[in-house]
């Protein structure tokens, strides 16, 4: 069991290493900069990653403030579900209603990998390759799905 400040040191560490990872990973020196995350340029929408001690997820989030809003872009989205389809083939999930740990209703498209402990600094690595490499592989289709919503 962590204190609340060694849990807060913890994740500085967990978020600094993935920078750190990231930074020097061959496949990441073409990259301008950061990941996309909430920079999406469509409204409502948004990729995240989150890790706890189950497993860690790579989101594409429909948080429009607008039900209505969310609701139209999950559709748009399932739309285009091929592209992500073909850049996922293993699959992910879809959800057109998430309750969030502050109560908030999102819709979401995930994935999941189970099995590592974010609290284990010895599953940090395989942590860091899931959530970068999915999370290119989110953006890349992501962008093209862009162009037809835009």
């Amino acid at each position: 069991m962590y204190s609340k400040a060694e849990l807060k040191q913890l994740q500085i560490d967990f978020w600094e290493g993935f920078g750190s990872y990231c930074r020097f990973k061959k496949a990441f020196k073409h990259r301008k900069g950061k990941f996309i995350l909430y920079d999406t340029k469509v409204k409502g929408v948004e990729m995240k990653f989150d890790v706890n001690k189950e497993g860690a997820f790579v989101i594409l989030e429909f948080n429009a403030r607008s039900k209505e809003e969310q609701k139209e872009r999950y559709e748009q989205f399932e739309t285009y579900r091929y592209i992500l389809d073909a850049a996922f083939p293993e699959g992910q999930t879809w959800l057109p209603r998430h309750e969030r740990e502050s109560g908030e209703i999102v819709a979401r498209v995930y994935l999941y990998k189970s099995g590592l402990n974010f609290h284990k600094r010895e599953d940090w690595v395989a942590l860091y390759e899931f959530m970068a490499d999915n999370m290119q592989r989110m953006e890349n289709a992501f962008e093209e799905i862009r162009e037809y919503i835009n």
